[in-house]
């Protein structure tokens, strides 16, 4: 009993620490075109886009920030400076909340969990909370599927170098992925960032993004700031992960899963408006 004491104030201790500063970073909005130039097939269309200024999280959010923010640690792999993971889409949106009101800005969310999205087309999700945005808060979000590419790209820098990966033509510089990870997430920042500095875009953990996934929502998708269909059965998740294959790591590659799955191979980073 004595030893278990110990244990956990050694393991309160260590996440009260936070080694690693996920700082926020400037996004300068613009028009670029989003999708798989290639293979043009409708998951992944080339479109134009045009987005806004916002800021985005250096790292994907690590076990310490969520752990300071929620007073708990789902991950399955525990370091303070891992990424969290085992994490809904609902916690996820939490989490954007509590923070923004310990910080002190307007929340962007607000969850109503007494009556079900009737958006929501899941037949598995048993919550189905709504989810109501004002768009107009200065809290922390989830970004667009949008937002997410165009910061994986490296926002305006893209133009000089279009790269497969986020910061790379190799993964193996920027991301890890099924054949470097030894089978788990790895501590945040560790290998080379994007052209703005951002780490583990490509890899280390799937991120989950607000938007519900549409198969052909390219084909529809406005010009301006998309925000993914107004329905669906999934969330967008976006990056790839250390369990996944090169190809699912690349910029453009899209996955979606229910908004209620908690997998160890997914987290999250945040924005904000800028």
């Amino acid at each position: 009993m004595k030893n278990y004491f110990y244990y956990t104030i050694l393991l309160f201790f260590l996440f009260s620490l936070q080694a690693v500063e996920n700082s926020l970073i400037p996004v300068k909005g613009g028009r670029f075109e989003m999708g798989d130039f290639k293979k043009k097939a409708a998951n992944s269309r080339p479109h134009v886009v045009e987005l806004d200024d916002f800021y985005i999280s250096r790292y994907e959010i690590t076990q310490a920030e969520f752990q300071n923010i929620m007073n708990y640690n789902p991950s399955y792999y525990i370091g303070p400076d891992l990424p969290v993971h085992n994490i809904s889409w609902y916690e996820a949106i939490e989490y954007c909340i509590q923070r923004s009101i310990k910080e002190k800005l307007t929340p962007v969310y607000k969850i109503n969990k007494s009556e079900f999205d009737k958006y929501n087309l899941s037949q598995e999700d048993k919550l189905k909370w709504i989810v109501e945005v004002n768009h107009e808060a200065n809290g922390y979000r989830l970004p667009t599927e949008a937002e997410w590419e165009y910061a994986a790209r490296g926002g305006r820098a893209q133009k000089e170098n279009m790269f497969l990966y986020s910061g790379s033509d190799h993964l193996d510089e920027v991301g890890w992925f099924y054949d470097n990870s030894s089978f788990g997430p790895r501590q945040v920042g560790l290998k080379k960032p994007n052209q703005l500095d951002l780490y583990d875009m490509s890899g280390n953990l799937y991120e989950w993004c607000f938007d519900w996934y549409g198969e052909n929502y390219y084909k529809i998708s406005p010009l301006s700031n998309p925000q993914g269909t107004k329905l669906g059965i999934y969330r967008v998740i976006r990056g790839g992960c250390w369990l996944r294959v090169e190809s699912a790591c690349r910029v453009y590659f899209r996955r979606a899963t229910h908004p209620h799955d908690k997998e160890f191979i997914i987290g999250f980073r945040i924005v904000r408006n800028k």
